[in-house]
Order: structure tokens, then sequence, then C-alpha cells
């Protein structure tokens, strides 16, 4: 997905012309993103092997977002 075409910015598109709210829903559903994972590959591309880095990266940047959108993690 490139930047700027982000879910909010797909579903604002197939609603201006007109694609039924219900099945936006279901295929924001049916996409299997594993956040957690985007979240490692962000922090390791950012902070290396400082571990200190890591825990807070987690605890004020990923734990809030993950949260505040529902997701649910894969175990």
């Amino acid at each position: 997905m490139n930047r700027g075409s982000g879910w909010l910015y797909i579903a604002n598109e197939l609603e201006q012309k007109g694609v039924c709210t219900t099945f936006i829903q279901e295929l924001r559903e049916s996409c299997e993103i594993d956040w957690y994972l985007q979240g490692e590959l962000a922090y390791n591309k950012q902070h290396k092997k400082n571990k200190l880095r890591k825990f807070v990266f987690y605890n004020t940047l990923v734990i809030p977002v993950i949260k505040f959108f529902g997701i649910k993690l894969k175990p």
C-alpha cells in the first residue's frame, strides 16, 4: 500500500463512488495485517539494539495505538 492510501482514504473514496458502507466495513475487517510485526519492523528500522528504547517505543507508541483502535494481536 502506498503512502496516502490508508483505510480512511480508501473508505472515503469508496463512499464517494457510492459503495455500500457494509461492504466497506467487511473489506476493512477482512484485511489481515499483523500490527505487532509492523510495529516491530518500525522499531528495528529506528532503534537497532537498544533495549531501553525498544521498551519505551512499545509502551509509548505501539501499545496505545493498538488499544485506541481496538486491534487484536495474534497470539
